[in-house]
């Protein structure tokens, strides 16, 4: 996946990681 396209797979990635950290938020709140 990675290989196929860093750029489009650089902003895909963002939209998941803030995604995830709204889903899973830290431990520390």
């Amino acid at each position: 996946v990675l290989g196929r396209g860093v750029g489009l797979s650089t902003h895909s990635d963002s939209e998941l990681i803030t995604q995830a950290l709204c889903l899973n938020p830290p431990e520390g709140e």
